[in-house]
């Protein structure tokens, strides 16, 4: 077993992602108990833990277990790219059912399947083969037109939930979902930045400079759910059940 500093970076954001979705639900459900508010809940909280395997699972796991030999990485790859379209399927469809009831859902959904389709011929065509760099960091060695298609499919998620936290934060009722949505909508837009310099910003760069910077970048982004919304929070209340007991 190789650990690389790439399967590290995704496992932390994977733990980060699924405690968020729990945590999301939670804030929804003391927001209300209409059957909209329960849909919507269910939506997110299906799209974090779809997000959690996909970076957590597929990508960090797999690429714990099979890093020993650098060409079993391409089915990581693979599979990842196979199981994006569930992710990015569920932020299409989550932004459609919110903002724009009118739009049939099922037009954003049939887009992102077949945008994930080209993803998929395309991998198995060009057979990418991802390298571990010196610094412990894996380069998934994507072709060019791979690449802006899996940047669109990450958009089609990431791009879609930081849309709906924003505007969860300036029109939602409930303190704790409020600051919520607006540490989603921070970490979020992160994840945009973060897939947008690794897949268009940087592709003709040095590999090892790409892969160090990707994998800080998803790091961080990882932390940032896992502080933001857990480690702040679980002190907020312990201060809060202080006082009380003191009074």
């Amino acid at each position: 077993m190789v650990v690389t500093k790439t399967a590290i970076a995704f496992m932390v954001l994977g733990l980060g992602l699924a405690f968020c979705g729990w945590r999301f639900l939670k804030a929804f459900k003391k927001a209300g108990n209409s059957e909209g508010n329960r849909k919507i809940g269910l939506l997110l909280t299906q799209f974090f833990f779809a997000a959690s395997i996909q970076t957590g699972g597929i990508l960090g796991l797999g690429s714990l277990l099979l890093a020993k030999n650098p060409a079993n990485l391409y089915y990581v790859a693979l599979v990842a790219n196979v199981f994006l379209s569930t992710f990015a399927v569920l932020g299409v469809y989550t932004i459609s059912y919110i903002f724009f009831p009118k739009i049939k859902a099922w037009i954003p959904v049939v887009f992102v399947l077949i945008l994930d389709l080209l993803a998929v011929i395309l991998t198995i065509l060009t057979h990418p083969q991802p390298v571990i760099t010196v610094g412990g960091n894996i380069d998934w060695n994507l072709s060019p037109t791979l690449s802006v298609i899996t940047f669109m499919l990450l958009l089609c998620g990431i791009g879609a939930e930081s849309y709906v936290f924003i505007n969860l934060f300036f029109f939602a009722k409930g303190r704790e979902l409020r600051i919520t949505s607006l540490i989603l909508s921070i970490t979020a837009l992160g994840g945009v930045a973060a897939q947008f310099i690794n897949f268009i910003l940087l592709r003709k760069a040095n590999i090892a400079l790409r892969a160090s910077t990707y994998d800080i970048l998803t790091i961080l982004v990882g932390i940032l759910f896992l502080i933001g919304l857990g480690i702040i929070p679980f002190f907020r209340r312990k201060s809060v059940d202080s006082l009380e007991k003191s009074e």
